[in-house]
C-alpha cells in the first residue's frame, strides 16, 4: 500500500494520552478500505479515526486541519501534498522522492523515514505540541508551494516550454 496508511494507524498507536484528543480524517478510497478499518477497530483507534471516502470538497477539509501527515511509502509528485501546502497546512511526510525534490525538512515541512511508527509518532506528538512549530512550517510550506508549484508558476513553466519547443523545432 503506497500511501502508508498501516503506517500511520500505527503510529497513532503510539500517540499515548494525546490520541484521545486527536481526530485522523483520511480523504479517498479504495480496495483497501476495509482492511484499513478493521485494522483501526483491532488496534483500538477506531474512536480517533474518520474515514471520509472520495471527497469533493478537499479544500474546505484542508481548511479545517490542523496539520496534513502523508506516511507514503513511495511518491511521485503528490498533489496532495502541494495542496496541503498551498493551504498552510505543517506537513508531516516521509523522506522518499518526489516528497523531498518539493519540501526541505525542518524548514518546509517535517520528514521522517518510511514505514517508521515510532519516527511518524513522535513528529506528530511534535506537531501537536509545538504551535509556533506548526505556524513556521505551514508559512515556509506555503510560501514554497506558492513559488515553485502554484497553478500560475506551473502555467508559466509549460509555457516557456512549449515556446522553446515551437522556436526550436521540437
Amino acid at each position: 500500500m503506497q500511501k502508508g496508511h498501516t503506517v500511520l494507524l500505527d503510529a497513532i498507536t503510539k500517540l499515548g494520552n494525546l490520541r484521545a484528543k486527536v481526530i485522523f480524517a483520511l480523504a479517498g478510497d479504495g480496495p483497501k478500505r476495509m482492511e484499513l478499518e478493521a485494522k483501526a477497530v483491532r488496534l483500538g483507534i477506531a474512536d480517533q479515526i474518520r474515514f471520509l471516502g472520495v471527497r469533493r470538497n478537499v479544500n474546505e477539509l484542508l481548511l479545517a486541519a490542523d496539520l496534513f501527515i502523508q506516511p507514503s511509502l513511495w511518491e511521485g509528485l503528490s498533489l496532495a501534498l502541494l495542496e496541503a501546502l498551498l493551504a498552510g497546512l505543517p506537513v508531516l511526510a516521509t523522506r522518499v522522492e518526489g516528497v523531498v525534490d518539493v519540501v526541505e525538512d525542518e524548514r518546509s515541512a517535517l520528514l521522517v523515514p518510511p514505514n517508521d511508527p515510532k519516527a511518524t509518532a513522535e513528529s506528530i506528538e511534535r506537531l501537536l505540541n509545538d504551535g509556533r512549530l506548526r505556524k513556521r512550517l505551514g508559512r515556509a510550506g506555503q510560501q514554497r508551494a506558492e513559488t515553485y508549484y502554484s497553478v500560475d508558476k506551473m502555467c508559466k513553466s509549460y509555457e516557456a516550454l512549449m515556446h522553446g519547443l515551437l522556436i526550436n523545432g521540437g
